[in-house]
């Protein structure tokens, strides 16, 4: 277990042509031996600087280390660049091949040398390729002194608007697919990953990254304002010695290139989309809150790590399981974006990280093979459980869709039973239990019983009027004893008609 703060180095690039043709006045004293930086107040005063309230005059920043600006395309410059390669590719270099993480990222405002620093341009090798050399040449080394196996795999990534882009493979991951590595909790897994084998396959791809942020993310001008992120995974398996048992190491090395602040990201372009700076501001402001909650006096403060892509990759390069380097680039002539720097630098640098070898595993040389087997058996389980996964996805959807259908004819299957059930009961009900048809009784009608007795009276009557008539008709060859009365029918009431009574 190591115990270090963040080391914090400080560039001051040379003036610009701009600043040269006007006359810009040089705000910077720049002391290598004593690495200390003095800005002093811009001629005109500090009435519309965003600092009036903490300046009254020059201020001095001190760091672990200085580099005052050189005169371009001079040797100066050329001596510069190895100079700051010799205070942090070593450092990362051999604290990677330790077993420690490392991290290094450049921190400033738009211009101030950042990615001409990290990547550099033409005629001017930057950090990552004279790293990338260095590495391999300290691989080889302990190849040979210690008979090691050392791999190296190789991602790139770019960071836009708080969305992570793979530039390695031509796709944009979400934030779930990007996790803490479970052995080393590095925020770096869920990007491709490629073994590389020398310095010039790592610039292979780091020229096939460039060309896929060119393509997919650039704006119309060809130019992407985020932050690119390139990641080197080392993976150790040292042989047994006299001195240790056999073991295997695992750790990386993070180098990121943060975009620009600037002071009018928070304007939006033309067509009303926020432009890529307002993104770099919105993150590069999380990470400055991350800068002052580990470096204040209060211990109850909630870390913001979470509340940016960026912060959540640089988790543990501050304040975590990491040996860490800012670069901090700084503009000789731009008095607020470079005090705000030089102020977050110096702040950074009171960071304690509490770095630890990532020993992978420990086992002895009698098991190498069984663990190298169960190894191989575990990785093809894998892969065959990976399989049987998508199949089971694919199985499932299949099922669901029968399952779907199925349940749609069992509903109407279940809806003719029970029609056929209720057409069975009602037949077999109305054959045991046959209806009588029975006429309903109109209101007012007499019954039949009642209806003769009224016939019967009325004959009575008709048979005495005959025999009035008999009187008055006397001599008449009928008798009222002669005549046969009429025979009554029973018939229904509904058909009883008068002209119909008599036969």
């Amino acid at each position: 277990m190591s115990t270090a703060n963040v080391r914090t180095i400080v560039r001051v690039r040379p003036k610009s042509l701009r600043e040269l043709s006007t006359n810009a006045v040089d705000l910077l004293t720049t002391d290598d031996n004593r690495n200390e930086i003095t800005i002093h107040p811009p001629p005109e005063g500090l009435a519309n600087s965003r600092h009036r309230h903490r300046v009254r005059g020059p201020r001095v920043f001190h760091f672990d280390k200085c580099f005052s600006p050189s005169a371009i395309g001079s040797n100066g410059q050329a001596l510069e660049e190895e100079a700051l390669f010799q205070n942090t590719g070593p450092y990362l270099v051999h604290s990677t091949l330790e077993g420690y993480n490392a991290c290094l990222f450049t921190y400033g405002q738009s211009g101030s040398g950042k990615t001409y620093s990290t990547i550099g341009a033409r005629g001017q090798t930057g950090l990552v390729p004279k790293l990338s050399g260095f590495l391999f040449k300290e691989i080889d080394r302990i190849q040979a002194e210690t008979n090691a196996t050392i791999r190296v795999s190789i991602s790139v990534a770019e960071i836009l608007n708080e969305t992570v882009y793979d530039l390695l493979e031509s796709k944009e991951s979400t934030e779930n697919d990007i996790h803490a590595d479970a052995s080393t909790h590095y925020f770096s897994q869920g990007f491709s990953q490629f073994e590389v084998e020398n310095a010039q396959e790592i610039d292979a791809f780091l020229r096939l990254a460039a060309k896929t942020k060119e393509t997919t993310i650039a704006d119309e001008s060809g130019k992407t304002h985020g932050h690119t992120a390139i990641i080197f995974k080392i993976h150790q398996k040292i042989p047994k010695t006299e001195k240790q048992i056999s073991l295997q190491k695992e750790s990386y090395l993070q180098i990121l290139d943060l975009g620009s602040f600037g002071r009018n990201s928070h304007q939006k372009s033309e067509n009303g989309i926020p432009s890529e700076f307002a993104g770099n501001d919105e993150s590069l402001s999380v990470l400055n809150r991350v800068i002052a909650s580990l470096t204040s006096k209060k211990h109850d403060l909630i870390i913001p790590y979470t509340d940016s892509v960026l912060t959540r990759f640089l988790q543990n390069a501050l304040g975590g399981n990491c040996r860490t380097l800012v670069l901090a680039c700084v503009s000789p002539c731009d008095f607020d974006d470079t005090f705000s720097t030089l102020r977050y630098a110096e702040a950074a640098r009171k960071i304690k990280n509490i770095s630890v070898i990532n020993t992978k595993k420990i086992y002895g040389d009698s098991d190498e093979n069984e663990f190298d087997t169960i190894v191989s058996s575990l990785e093809s389980d894998r892969v065959q459980m990976k399989r049987h996964e998508e199949h089971s996805k694919k199985l499932l959807a299949i099922i669901d869709d029968l399952k779907t259908e199925y349940e749609s004819r069992i509903r109407s299957l279940e809806l003719q039973n029970t029609a056929l059930k209720n057409h069975l009961c009602l037949a077999v009900d109305a054959y045991l239990n046959p209806v009588e048809l029975n006429f309903p009784k109109k209101p007012g009608n007499k019954s039949q019983k009642s209806l003769n007795e009224m016939l019967q009276m009325e004959l009575t009557e008709f048979q005495k009027d005959v025999k009035l008539l008999a009187k008055d008709f006397e001599g008449t060859v009928l008798s009222p004893q002669e005549f046969n009365p009429p025979r009554l029918q029973n018939i229904e009431e509904e058909s009883l008609r008068h002209d119909s009574l008599l036969d």
